[in-house]
């Protein structure tokens, strides 16, 4: 394709809800990257198939292109996603969190275990509340991708219909979980504040935080933060 690199990024088909958790649908309407195709362009701005089978124009706007149509698909428009909102990097936002979560769950469970089997004290009780904040957060993030995986893996359509009640009671672990983030904070400033734990103990727990702010983030970008029915 000449001048690719102009064109080149993440698209996705802009008919979806943008207000409700059903936004999640859209996942499957991103244009996917796979595989090296080559497209010749007959104008500037249109682009045809080598094999002569489809058309690619593109919309562009003050800040560039904007917009992709698809001759194959001409009742559909396709728009360009930022960095941030491509497929790839909001899974990677999420896998990334999780493991931080699950090394806090794994680490301070190993630490505490530790401390019992040498009768070692227990640790300032402002350290241990504040690791039991940001534990009750991480476990109220996990709890919701892995409870939302099985409800789709049962059901893909289950989060594409109305509402069930099992999908309800799981869009309230984000609000608690968000909560939890506040006292996470809250706790983070604290612990460098008054020096709770050695350096790597902080630097840690401040990864746990800013795990917790990037997975509530992404979940808000997809309408999964709060009740948006």
């Amino acid at each position: 394709m000449t001048r690719g690199e102009d064109h080149s990024g993440s698209y996705r088909a802009i008919r979806y809800p943008h207000t409700t958790y059903e936004k999640v649908g859209a996942l499957v309407t991103e244009l996917p990257g796979v595989g090296v195709e080559r497209w010749v362009e007959d104008e500037p701005l249109v682009f045809r198939h080598e094999d002569g089978g489809d058309t690619l124009v593109f919309e562009e706007g003050e800040d560039g292109i904007t917009h992709l149509f698809l001759g194959s698909v001409p009742v559909m428009a396709f728009e360009r996603l930022g960095w941030y909102e491509a497929t790839t990097t909001q899974l990677a936002a999420i896998g990334l969190s999780l493991l931080v979560f699950l090394s806090a769950a794994v680490g301070w469970s190993a630490l505490g275990s530790w401390r019992r089997a040498r009768d070692r004290p227990p640790g300032a009780e402002r350290s241990r509340a504040a690791r039991w904040t940001a534990g009750l957060a991480s476990a109220l993030f996990v709890g919701f991708a892995a409870g939302l995986g099985a409800l789709v893996a049962v059901d893909p359509s289950s989060i594409l219909l109305e509402a069930s009640p099992t999908l309800l009671g799981l869009l309230a672990l984000p609000v608690l979980g968000a909560v939890a983030t506040l006292g996470t904070l809250a706790c983070c400033v604290l612990a460098w504040r008054d020096r709770y734990w050695g350096l790597l103990s902080r630097l840690h727990y401040t990864l746990v935080v800013l795990a917790c702010l990037a997975f509530l983030a992404v979940l808000r970008y997809w309408n999964l933060l709060g009740f948006r029915l």
